[in-house]
């Protein structure tokens, strides 16, 4: 006779109950507190812009061209939180400093996460289309970066052709002589280091070493290259050199550290002044900024220089 089969007992686990975490929303409440105080003042960091004043001593320069002022502005990266009548309403506030010379250090519009090309293309038309009003006596001049080399190549524009609405003429690898009183100061322009065409012996070779020559290169990687190269007599043909590019790193801690840093010597021209070789270089941190309008210990900035007779090595 078989055994009734018995089921086995059913134990039913349940877990203890969890205390609530108490400690969670004071938490999160407290990194809020930390939080949104550093994205408003990053906002803010990356909307005020220092004008840099600087007189720039040149062993060259002539007579004539002593205390003329130059203004020099680079990546503008207008973008969806950077309108051209923004970025207009910046250069009529950098009008007031009555430059002589205006130079443009290229990248001034950002690649459009929204309307792709075609809304680059629109910013960049109206922006030069307003800067018709901007006033320099001695001529308004630019470069192109790699962001306007890219887009060009991309859309199949011309730089060259807007910029022209706006009375700016864009140097690749061009040399133009300014005029003044009889004398001249010379002025050289480098098309995009990294994705235009490199031709520096171009420009050496139409330069003369006792010629002031100031070359505009919107990536100052260029500068060691540049330097292998004599003046068309031999010896030194660059005494100022004007880049942007690097954006001072953008959002840095201390300086130790950056999240952008394009360039391809590290720290060595990441911002502000330098002397290379014998060469004055500036490296500016720019007026925009990339991707998000953000930045932290790297202020956008604009530069007046005024250029003086003489042959010291300090910037003051």
């Amino acid at each position: 006779m078989s055994k009734p089969k018995t089921k086995p007992n059913r134990i039913k686990k349940t877990s203890a109950p969890q205390k609530p975490r108490r400690w969670l929303r004071p938490l999160l409440i407290a990194q809020a507190f930390l939080i949104v105080p550093l994205l408003i003042w990053m906002y803010v960091e990356s909307r005020v812009v220092r004008l840099m004043i600087s007189d720039v001593p040149l062993h060259d320069l002539p007579p004539e061209f002593d205390g003329v002022t130059v203004l020099f502005v680079s990546d503008l990266h207008m973008a969806a939180y950077a309108s051209p009548e923004a970025t207009m309403d910046l250069m009529r506030a950098l009008q007031e400093a009555k430059p002589d010379l205006l130079l443009l250090g290229g990248d001034y519009t950002h690649t459009a996460l929204i309307g792709g090309d075609a809304a680059e293309l629109r910013r960049r038309e109206r922006f030069f289309e307003l800067m018709a009003e901007f006033e320099a006596p001695l001529g308004k001049y630019a470069v192109a970066g790699n962001h306007d080399v890219s887009l060009d190549k991309d859309a199949g524009s011309s730089l060259a052709e807007a910029m022209e609405k706006g009375g700016v003429t864009l140097l690749r690898n061009e040399v133009v002589r300014i005029e003044k009183d009889g004398a001249h100061l010379t002025l050289a322009g480098l098309d995009d280091w990294s994705r235009g065409v490199r031709d520096p012996a171009v420009l050496a070779g139409q330069i003369r070493s006792e010629e002031c020559a100031i070359v505009l290169s919107h990536n100052p990687d260029a500068l060691p290259r540049l330097n292998t190269h004599q003046a068309s007599n031999g010896g030194q043909w660059i005494d100022l050199m004007l880049s942007g590019h690097t954006h001072g790193g953008q959002m840095t801690m201390f300086g130790l550290y950056n999240i952008y840093n394009p360039s391809i010597y590290g720290d060595r021209f990441l911002s502000g002044w330098k002397m290379e070789d014998g060469v004055k270089l500036l490296v500016s941190n720019g007026v925009g900024s990339v991707v998000v309008p953000f930045r932290l210990l790297a202020p956008a900035q604009a530069h007046l220089l005024t250029l003086r007779r003489g042959g010291e090595d300090d910037i003051s």
